[in-house]
């Protein structure tokens, strides 16, 4: 398999009689591989265009539950949406709130999702008189 997969192997501290069990180092194989693709997909997402704040967020949480992140899961979404959403001005003042919370970041998201909608309705009626 060649010396980087050997440096694999050796980092996942198998006992010599699990060193010996093809299915205990391949399955080890496929838990490393597995993570490492659903943090890439974790990590690539981003705000879209007309993509709702539901569904981003929904998105990050369904992406994160397979990550491996435990006690950091919160947090990372926390992160991930601030630095992700479309509105740059949005993220700046959430950047700025020393006690910034999951919460917190979904309440202002989706709360912001609904002025921008309502603006939105406000200038089509005013554009219609």
């Amino acid at each position: 398999m060649g010396e980087q997969a050997e440096d694999i192997f050796s980092s996942f501290g198998l006992f010599k009689t699990e060193q010996d069990d093809f299915d205990i180092v391949l399955k080890k194989f496929n838990d490393l591989y597995v993570t490492i693709f659903e943090r890439a997909q974790f990590i690539k997402l981003a705000h879209l265009d007309g993509e709702t704040v539901n569904t981003f967020i929904t998105t990050f949480y369904k992406l994160a539950e397979h990550c491996g992140y435990g006690v950091l899961h919160s947090e990372l979404i926390r992160h991930r949406i601030v630095v992700d959403i479309r509105n740059k001005n949005l993220s700046e003042k959430l950047q700025l709130d020393a006690d910034l919370t999951l919460a917190k970041v979904i309440e202002r998201f989706r709360h912001n999702e609904v002025v921008k909608e309502q603006q939105e309705k406000l200038i089509e009626k005013c554009c219609k008189v």
